[in-house]
């Protein structure tokens, strides 16, 4: 059953607030506040449209902590971020959202997981993916199940040169350890084709079209060495052309393409600080050109889109001293270089969790949720994110005369050595001659060092601190964040 309205019956928006000579910045929430609700994907249409969609978590499982009942949720909004219409899936078709593509001519096509059984009221014991078109008024014109009677999850799906689509996901269809799979569907949804890639404990990635043809899948496997993030090459015909191991344990991640003259995998692992959070490149052929560590840049890396000259990932940071999570915004060039970074908090009263971000014609739009608390537990209000950033990273605003804008943004700092074993040093980008608190907290966010300095650079000697992970951030004499990052002693 879809179930459609205006957002003057259930649904509201939220702008975020200007003070008077500023510019108002374009960031909202959607949902209603006593539901909890996480923004997932969103898609531009050629009228410059967005269409949003989230997951709507409508009843927990007998623990009390888990959903049961998941309705798709999604939001038509216009530049200004005005709702122009809104609606959701009934969970008796489905489960949850996935992915969105905007659609040639008007519509869209969502890409959905159902869950085909219930087990004991404590989750789903069998999900399959669903494609749903609808016209631009959200009314559905065909959905269609794939993997009946097995497992099959859904990861991402791309449109084809022939206006059909490929869906990417792990099946236990053809191995209890799990193969990854491309189906390839018509316009109308009709399976015409499907590729498979054996694996041991697989999980899907996501998929993106490949140069010259064809298409890449990533994905991750239990190998010899532990689990492993892997790419294959399907061609147009379904045949699986090659697949290359990348020795980086990963749960989750972003397949980035076009990206120089072949593609790039970020891998996100955005639930454990155990896992690396890796930017790869690699050529046409998946030989990796170059791998870099994100940990300096960003504590969780969420999504990241291609543009013409590099990267720009999105994901959340962590402010130790404020106990406070906030989205953080990354450009990489094409050779793994920082560009710039900037950390946004439009949202003060609760962490921002960015899910998505696109590249639009004046800059990026990112999509999330904020949250009152940093958990996988679904009992607290939540509401779908979106917010608009410019080409430089900067929340881009509203055009208001004399209006100027205030944006969150650190400062980049070097830390060397790092690892480090006597002292550490660090080097503020900014030469100006003022006077900052360095904070040093320990993984559990106890503090263990507070420290004065003036000027951009300070030494810090270890002073009995153990071998281990620890935070830092560099604050004014205002208590204004300056940079912020981590530094490992051994």
């Amino acid at each position: 059953m879809i179930i459609r309205f205006t957002i003057s019956t259930l649904f509201w928006v939220a702008a975020i607030p200007s003070a008077i000579g500023q510019a108002e910045p374009l960031a909202f929430t959607y949902g209603d506040p006593g539901i909890t609700e996480r923004g997932i994907k969103v898609v531009e249409d050629e009228e410059g449209n967005f269409l949003f969609i989230g997951d709507r978590y409508i009843q927990l499982d007998t623990s009390g902590v888990q959903p049961t009942n998941v309705d798709l949720e999604y939001f038509k909004i216009n530049p200004e971020g005005e709702v122009l219409w809104s609606g959701y899936l009934d969970s008796t078709i489905a489960d949850g959202g996935i992915s969105v593509l905007a659609e040639s001519g008007g519509g869209y096509t969502l890409l959905a997981k159902h869950c085909d059984n219930v087990l004991g009221g404590v989750g789903c014991n069998r999900q399959n993916p669903r494609l749903y078109r609808i016209d631009e008024e959200g009314n559905i014109l065909w959905h269609t199940t794939y993997y009946s009677g097995f497992i099959g999850i859904a990861a991402n799906f791309v449109k084809t040169p022939d206006g059909g689509y490929v869906i990417m996901g792990m099946t236990t269809k053809y191995s209890e350890l799990g193969d990854l799979f491309l189906l390839k569907v018509d316009a109308n949804g009709a399976e015409v084709w499907e590729a498979t890639v054996p694996t041991t404990g697989g999980r899907a990635f996501d998929v993106a079209p490949a140069p010259g043809g064809g298409y890449y899948i990533a994905g991750s496997s239990i190998e010899t060495n532990g689990r492993t993030a892997m790419v294959s090459k399907i061609s147009e015909a379904g045949e699986v052309l090659w697949t290359q191991f990348y020795g980086k344990a990963s749960f989750t991640g972003k397949l980035l393409q076009p990206f120089g003259d072949g593609f790039g995998l970020l891998l996100t692992n955005i639930t454990s600080d155990f896992f690396p959070k890796e930017l790869m490149r690699m050529d046409a052929n998946g030989a990796l050109i170059w791998e870099k560590d994100l940990i300096s840049d960003i504590d969780r890396p969420t999504s990241a889109v291609a543009t013409e000259n590099g990267v720009v990932v999105t994901g959340l940071d962590e402010l130790v001293s404020t106990d406070n999570k906030v989205a953080k915004v990354v450009k990489y060039d094409l050779n793994g270089n920082l560009v710039w970074a900037k950390t946004h908090d439009p949202y003060p009263d609760h962490y921002e969790h960015p899910t998505d971000i696109i590249s639009t014609e004046n800059g990026f739009v990112i999509a999330g949720f904020t949250e009152l608390a940093d958990t996988v537990i679904y009992v607290y209000p939540e509401d779908l994110m979106l917010f608009l950033i410019d080409p430089d990273g900067d929340l881009d605003s509203l055009e208001v005369p004399n209006a100027v804008t205030e944006t969150n943004t650190l400062h980049t700092v070097i830390v060397y050595p790092n690892p480090a074993s006597d002292f550490v040093a660090f080097q503020l980008s900014d030469n100006r001659n003022e006077s900052y608190e360095l904070l040093i907290f320990n993984t559990l966010g106890q503090p263990c060092e507070t420290r004065r300095f003036s000027g951009p650079g300070f030494r810090l000697d270890r002073n009995g601190l153990s071998d281990g992970l620890y935070y830092f951030e560099i604050r004014s004499l205002k208590n204004e964040l300056i940079a912020k990052g981590k530094l490992i002693l051994e």
